[in-house]
């Protein structure tokens, strides 16, 4: 009892600083029937901190979300979901409409899948489809208007290793995305990574879009994995998509970033443009060595700074760039996802995996707020989960909202 009236104390003293735990659901206790006609009896994920925005049962993957604000009251999440129980070779993406309510909440509609694979091995996004990222423009392709842009990863080699980025359009937020060509934006050569290029390697990843003149010239922010790790930015011109536009591969500075690694880079980021101050928010993984299943990151990180992260040259080597948007939130990883306001002890523990968030930004990934940014992340179980048998874990990803206060000084 005196734990709970210390945790009770100390979560409303930081609840000026952080909210987290609005969206809304209900459980599920049902069976369904696989194509292969095998009756599986739905399970609850194991909820072991701050609530998911919405729930599906244990053996779908919600991760990887990607948040478009268009009003104060009505958002987009698209997110990666397997269109098969327990089966890890039916990506799919997907989108859900959110709507506030009256308690602050947000309120969810069923999903709607929008791009999948094309089931064919010989395409280079043929089996696994995952990681989109969709901002608001003007684009034209094949003689009409579009105005939905999403950059999304594909694979057809094992565990998305090797996987490259695609570009995909729409008119409207929930209608289905269509290809705009056969082959990658951004390209992947496992020969540039060893001689034989049967070395493998996560290939380029995590795509983060934001449009800087709300039209058709966007920056393309994403995760390059090799021999070596790089984040790289693409600034494009997709005003027309049968003639793309590129400019030179940029390497944003890390001058300031820290977490538990030397080689500390913006793994998994999402970025959103603040076009008052010229900065940049970016919601990113924060690095640590962890050990047991899966191998993703344990916490993420919320950092700013100025758009001379990407376009300066002359600068003093030691001079740091990127800073934490709250000095109270290093990291949101475990500790900081947990309910310990809970009645329920099993979420006291929060999750030991936090990753793949996004800035909730505005249509053309801009930030939303000036006083706050809003993330979703993407939580999973571990392997020795206490609540889960064989690899169910690998299908216990959640998305949940987190809300974090900008105090600069």
């Amino acid at each position: 009892m005196f734990k709970k009236l210390i945790v009770l104390a100390l979560l409303i003293f930081t609840l000026t600083a952080c909210t987290y735990g609005t969206g809304t659901g209900t459980k599920t206790k049902e069976k369904t029937t696989t194509d292969d006609n095998t009756v599986v009896e739905l399970k609850d994920k194991p909820v072991t901190g701050v609530d998911p925005e919405w729930y599906e049962p244990l053996g779908y993957y919600n991760y990887s979300p990607s948040a478009m604000k268009v009003s104060d009251t009505e958002m987009y999440v698209y997110y990666t979901r397997n269109e098969e129980i327990f089966n890890d070779k039916t990506d799919s993406i997907v989108v859900r409409k959110a709507t506030l309510n009256s308690e602050g909440k947000w309120e969810y509609s069923d999903f709607k899948t929008v791009l999948t694979s094309t089931k064919d091995k010989n395409d280079w996004d043929g089996i696994y489809i995952f990681g989109a990222d969709v901002i608001k423009g003007r684009f034209t392709f094949n003689g009409e208007q579009y105005s939905y842009l999403m950059a999304y990863c594909g694979s057809v080699v094992s565990g998305r290793m090797n996987s490259q980025i695609g570009l995909a359009v729409a008119k409207n937020p929930m209608d289905e995305f269509i290809k705009i060509s056969d082959e990658p934006i951004i390209k992947y050569d496992p020969l540039e990574q060893s001689a034989s290029g049967l070395k493998r390697y996560k290939g380029v990843q995590e795509p983060s879009l934001v449009s800087y003149d709300k039209k058709g010239k966007v920056q393309l922010f994403y995760s390059h994995y090799g021999l070596y790790n790089h984040s790289y930015c693409i600034e494009m011109d997709c005003s027309d998509l049968s003639n793309i536009k590129m400019g030179g591969r940029m390497l944003p500075k890390t001058n300031g970033l820290s977490d538990a690694t030397t080689n500390t880079h913006f793994y998994s980021a999402d970025w959103s443009y603040d076009p008052v101050n010229d900065n940049y928010y970016v919601v990113r993984n924060f690095s640590s060595t962890t050990s047991g299943e899966p191998q993703v990151a344990e916490a993420v990180q919320i950092v700013y700074s100025n758009s001379s992260a990407l376009t300066e040259t002359n600068v003093p080597r030691d001079y740091e760039y990127w800073k934490l948007i709250n000095e109270k939130f290093y990291k949101i990883g475990a500790i900081k996802t947990s309910d310990d306001y809970s009645t329920n002890e099993m979420k006291w523990s929060g999750y030991y995996r936090v990753y793949n968030a996004t800035v909730i930004s505005d249509q053309y990934g801009w930030i939303s707020s000036p006083t706050k940014v809003e993330i979703l992340f993407t939580s999973s179980a571990l392997n020795t989960s206490k609540y889960l048998t064989g690899d169910e874990y690998k299908y216990s990803q959640m998305i949940h909202y987190y809300s974090v206060d900008i105090v600069i000084e």
